[in-house]
């Protein structure tokens, strides 16, 4: 068996050392016998050996044998890059390796969430403004609670509570119409900025009926569990309702 020398292959940040073996197989199909001269005897036999000396790969001399060394560095190496792709990469990507980064996947959580409470929120206001008020209810949780800011209707509580306000809206503004100016979400929390249209046609925010047209301003922010609204903070524009009704 021939021993070919030690050979290192570099490329990018592959490194393969290793030592090449040629079995005798192939080295009986690549040994070309040499050329037999029948009228120069043993000792002419040896002096040509001599003086021409086989490659034992294809008999092509020193120039061959290194043509042959390369390509089988050559099969070696593409050999290593297979093996690294099967063994080290392939397994790498099938078991997850690569990582979405914990901020990435919260942010994409917290998106979806947040995205579905500010649809929740729209569906809410077009039933209000569809006048749908049997559907209030399924926006609200048990435990309702809705927090006036000016203190004007305090004490409303529970899906019965959220309910009812609605429908006094309604009885007070005719034609209630809220069109939303913003709307975005954080987390469990949605806020909007919308403006109240209609007519004022019963006592609203402790001022009576002025039988006007009336629109004002409104900041609300809610606060969602499980799709439905647990409670929320409400600051009306009551002065600039006031104002209204004086002119």
């Amino acid at each position: 068996m021939r021993i070919l020398p030690q050979w290192v292959l570099t490329s990018g940040v592959i490194e393969f050392a290793g030592r090449t073996r040629l079995d005798s197989g192939e080295l009986r199909r690549n040994v070309r016998p040499p050329e037999r001269n029948l009228t120069s005897g043993p000792i002419g036999l040896r002096k040509q050996a001599a003086d021409r000396p086989m490659n034992v790969m294809n008999g092509k001399g020193a120039a061959g044998e290194s043509s042959t060394v390369l390509r089988l560095v050559r099969y070696h190496a593409l050999g290593v890059v297979l093996y690294l792709s099967a063994v080290i990469v392939a397994p790498s990507v099938l078991a997850g390796s690569i990582q979405i980064d914990e901020s990435d996947k919260t942010r994409i959580g917290e998106n979806s969430v947040e995205e579905r409470n500010i649809e929740t929120m729209r569906n809410l206001f077009a039933a209000i403004n569809a006048g749908e008020l049997n559907r209030i209810s399924s926006y609200a949780n048990e435990d309702f609670v809705r927090h006036d800011l000016t203190g004007a209707i305090p004490g409303v509580e529970g899906q019965a509570g959220a309910t009812d306000f609605i429908r006094n809206l309604h009885t007070s503004i005719e034609g209630l119409t809220l069109e939303i100016i913003d709307i975005f979400g954080s987390g469990d929390r949605v806020a909007v900025r919308f403006v109240a249209k209609g007519k004022h046609t019963g006592e609203l925010f402790g001022m009576p009926a002025t039988g006007r047209n009336v629109e004002f301003n409104n900041v609300n922010i809610y606060r969602l569990v499980d799709g439905r609204i647990s409670e929320t903070w409400q600051l009306a524009d009551g002065w600039g309702l006031v104002r209204q009704g004086d002119n």
